[in-house]
């Protein structure tokens, strides 16, 4: 069945031939919420939460079951039961945020591989399909209202490096005839009115340029005691002494990696000073044969985090650049060699191979002859990467991985584990505040011991309490304590459930149901023996970082092995769903 889903602008549904509509204002309100999350499951405790503000009428779990009903008469089997939580099926060119991300990312490649106008072109198709406020429809319900404000700020931001290409290729009255209507809806956006001047500058209205800068100086001093940007400030200036100049030039294809390609810094970040410690000592080595740095862990342990932090840390021993290479697509799917390669020699201004083993030559000949950081994420198996490793130069490689990757060989390892506790009040100090932590100090030790010190359900834990204000760490404690799904694990955009869903889902059925079938023993921990009927794949468990085998030389037979509290958690409650 076609189907036409929008959410920027007010709520839409359009089957062929006729609009459709959505039912009462809260079923209306879950479509959004689906469609905002689409692919994803959401948990029921967060629907409710958000359906009714944070405070929830005893049917909600009822209400929610016959709103869902109601929109599959609409959608279909798209609406699926995950157990804990619904989720929507939808393909990339039904919804017209998938479309919007779409463009925008080929524009931005575009724009990094030289080819302003293509670039120009596919942002400003991004920006067509902002009909109105995003849900603006639904703005009378406060998740609604954030989540408006959030995809605004994107269209906006894809706005303005569409507008700095546009003005780059010297299109200035196609930046002016627009603008003054977004600078409305946000006066106080510095790059929207930077491109108004520098338009203005471009077609030969200076002055014009000048009035505008001087107009929203006195505005921020008026409505927020600011002074503009020293970006903006630069941009008048140049104006100011007519030194702005005609379009630059298109970039070189040539060109070397550009430092923003890594993630921003967590300012949050703590713990794990030896592995800190460790990898600069990897990164500064002067040796030209270095292998890879390999950071492994179970799911969410903390690894890419690791990895950018000391990047960041690092990055001016990289004078050519930082890059992240994923090797997952959106929906978690491992993509091939071929295009994994395609986009690293399209990023990097090098012409595409007919195969993988010319285009493995030369990605490695260009990288021998840089002094670049590749971080390669969430790396499922060794021979995803071997092709990407330098042969001999200064550039480094650090790569991590849910699995050990034991047959990669001249390798630096870490084996990340849960935080101390310590490091654990730390961490939710840091999110929360410590005065919070101090004043209910008992209350934040049983909250850790109930996210098993895990950093991730610690972050998600801690967003919850920032979210709501009025709740301490003791009560959080007792509900994650208590409730045998994910729920409180799941807020905003951090979704433990749906994290470890995916980890456990992408593993072969034999894999997951030795994972089933470990998990349901008593205790903790387990020998060798209780393995049972799951031998076969037991070792392939150790690899995948799901049992932890203690090391030292001890009997096989008389060992501990034990399983992640979280992992034993949702194998239990996959096993029932």
């Amino acid at each position: 069945m076609g189907v036409e889903l929008r959410v920027l602008g007010p709520l839409q549904v359009r089957v062929p031939g006729m609009r459709v509509d959505g039912g009462p204002l809260k079923q209306r309100l879950l479509l959004a919420m689906l469609l905002c999350r689409a692919n994803s499951v959401v948990s029921k405790t967060t629907l409710a939460a958000d359906l009714w503000d944070e405070l929830p009428p005893a049917s909600a779990r009822k209400n929610i079951q016959v709103y869902v009903s109601q929109l599959r008469k609409v959608l279909g089997d798209r609406i699926q039961n995950a157990g804990y939580g619904y989720a929507l099926s939808v393909q990339a060119d039904e919804l017209d945020l998938f479309r919007f991300d779409s463009l925008v990312l080929a524009g931005h490649k575009c724009a990094r591989a030289g080819r302003a106008a293509a670039a120009a072109k596919l942002l400003s198709e991004a920006v067509s399909l902002r009909t109105a406020e995003p849900l603006a429809d639904l703005l009378q319900n406060s998740w609604a209202a954030g989540e408006s404000e959030r995809l605004e700020r994107r269209v906006v931001t894809a706005y303005e490096d569409w507008a700095d290409l546009a003005i780059e290729l010297g299109q200035y009255e196609s930046v002016l005839t627009g603008v003054d209507d977004v600078l409305v809806r946000h006066p106080h956006r510095d790059r929207v009115r930077a491109a108004k001047m520098a338009a203005l500058a471009g077609a030969g209205r200076a002055q014009e340029a000048l009035s505008c800068y001087e107009e929203h100086r006195q505005k921020l001093a008026h409505d927020l005691g600011l002074d503009p940007s020293p970006a903006l400030r630069a941009v008048y200036d140049k104006i100011l002494y007519q030194s702005l100049g005609p379009p630059k030039p298109a970039r070189a294809d040539n060109r070397t990696l550009d430092p923003v390609y890594l993630p921003p810094k967590n300012a949050d970040f703590v713990g794990r000073a030896a592995e800190t410690q460790a990898l600069a000592a990897f990164l500064d080595s002067r040796s030209s044969s270095a292998g890879p740095a390999v950071i492994t862990g179970p799911i969410g342990i903390g690894k890419t985090a690791l990895a950018v932090h000391v990047a960041h840390m690092m990055r001016d021993l990289f004078p050519d650049g930082i890059v992240v290479v994923k090797l997952h697509d959106a929906a978690s799917n491992p993509l091939p060699p071929s295009e994994v390669l395609r986009q690293l020699l399209h990023a990097v201004g090098l012409e595409e191979c007919e195969n993988v083993d010319s285009a493995t030559a030369l990605w490695r000949s260009w990288l021998a002859q840089q002094r670049i950081l590749v971080i390669v994420d969430d790396a499922p198996d060794e021979a995803s990467i071997r092709y990407l490793l330098p042969s001999f130069g200064a550039s480094r490689v650090l790569v991590t991985s849910r699995m050990r990757l034991s047959a990669l060989d001249s390798v630096m390892r870490l084996e990340l584990a849960v935080l101390s506790p310590q490091e654990g009040l730390e961490l939710l100090g840091r999110i929360i505040g410590l005065h919070r932590v101090m004043r209910d100090l008992d209350g934040a030790e049983r909250l850790l011991r109930a996210c098993a010190l895990h950093p991730l359900a610690i972050r998600a834990a801690a967003a919850r309490l920032v979210a709501l204000p009025y709740l301490s760490c003791d009560r959080l404690a007792a509900r994650l304590e208590a409730a045998p799904e994910f729920d409180d694990f799941d807020i905003g955009d951090i979704s433990v459930g749906t994290l470890y869903s995916s980890g456990l889902l992408r593993l072969p059925p034999a894999w997951r149901e030795a994972v089933r079938g470990l998990a349901a023993l008593p205790g903790r921990t387990f020998t060798l023996d209780a393995v049972g009927s799951h031998t076969d794949v037991f070792e392939a468990l150790i690899e995948a970082n799901i049992v932890t085998c203690p090391s030292g030389d001890v009997g096989a037979h008389s060992v501990l092995f034990s399983m992640a509290p979280l992992v034993q958690r949702y194998a239990l409650l996959l096993g029932e769903t």
